[in-house]
């Protein structure tokens, strides 16, 4: 049996890993996984499919991982960093009932993640891959050689979201956003893939249930977050620009794109008058949460999504 260190040297031999890595050329982030790791594991995605010429396409979380690597060797997949500060933040907002028919400026990306989300096994939560898929959205098949996997359209628009946890693991699921009556509460629409993964493997299937959940949330808070906050709709850096222009080689890896780079936590000071009797609070967060906003006139109603922040309660 191969060791798992002669499995990634035979995998970055490969035509997909060398297709993706072109596609997430981006700079390391200390504290972060490198593009390259996640080439890696996409990649071994495809040269499994090419290997075994086949796929069990009712295994939902290796086709979402199929699928993204698939596309991932197709064009340049933009990827997010998320900033600890903010990560926390949307941990401490309520989820909202229902979708605001909100849509996402990119259709899919990579957000790479701080060491927030530990998985059953103890592994840390270090990347993901999302999508959007509207009503009746059309995709091309999957090709790989001889073998084609057809994509079927969705009925109704979707969040779709997968990663490949450090030990191979695939953890995904899929977020029906149904006209105005979403609610993530409950979505029960999730898979595991944990047929190659190394070491010992949790059995507990609750506990797997509410890693995938907290995945799943933090996946939709981003997605709010980046449609809500004008400024992470920038797709280019500095560098990319220069690039462009012949001024950097194209294949320079890109700086990283930060989610939440200027974000810091609202605080709210207490004060005790001279003449209260009453106790001052204790330090304690108070969680944020969405509103749709309505905005313009009664003639052309409009809304906006905006995002009310977590905040913690200080006294002196």
């Amino acid at each position: 049996m191969l060791t798992r260190k002669q499995i990634v040297k035979l995998v970055r031999n490969t035509r997909w890993f060398k297709q993706i890595k072109v596609n997430l050329n981006y700079r390391k982030v200390k504290g972060y996984a490198s593009t390259e790791a996640i080439a890696t594991w996409l990649a071994a995605q495809l040269m499994t499919v090419e290997l075994n010429s086949e796929v069990d396409t009712d295994d939902f979380a290796q086709m979402r991982a199929v699928s993204a690597a698939y596309d991932a060797t197709r064009e340049i997949i933009p990827c997010y960093w998320l900033t600890e500060a903010l990560a926390k933040a949307l941990t401490l907002t309520d989820l909202p009932d229902h979708w605001f028919e909100v849509k996402p400026f990119v259709p899919r990306g990579i957000i790479l993640t701080p060491k927030l989300i530990k998985s059953p096994d103890n592994l840390w939560l270090e990347w993901f891959y999302f999508e959007y898929t509207h009503a009746r959205s059309q995709r091309c098949p999957i090709e790989i050689d001889n073998f084609k996997i057809h994509r079927q359209p969705s009925k109704i628009p979707k969040l779709t979201w997968v990663t490949v946890l450090s030990d191979g693991t695939i953890y995904s699921s899929t977020i029906d956003l149904e006209e105005k009556s979403f609610d993530l509460k409950r979505h029960e629409n999730i898979a595991i893939d944990d047929s190659v993964a190394w070491g010992n493997k949790n059995t507990d299937s609750s506990i797997e249930v509410q890693f995938t959940k907290a995945v799943e949330n933090l996946c939709f808070q981003i997605l709010l977050y980046m449609t809500s906050v004008p400024s992470t709709r920038s797709n280019s850096t500095k560098g990319d620009r220069f690039a462009l222009r012949g001024r950097l080689p194209r294949n320079h890896p890109k700086q990283p794109k930060w989610i939440g780079k200027e974000y810091q936590l609202k605080k709210q000071t207490v004060r005790k008058s001279e003449t209260s009797i009453y106790h001052l609070p204790r330090i304690h967060h108070r969680r944020g949460h969405w509103r749709n906003q309505p905005i313009g006139s009664r003639q052309n109603p409009q809304s906006k999504v905006i995002w009310i922040q977590p905040t913690v309660v200080v006294n002196y």
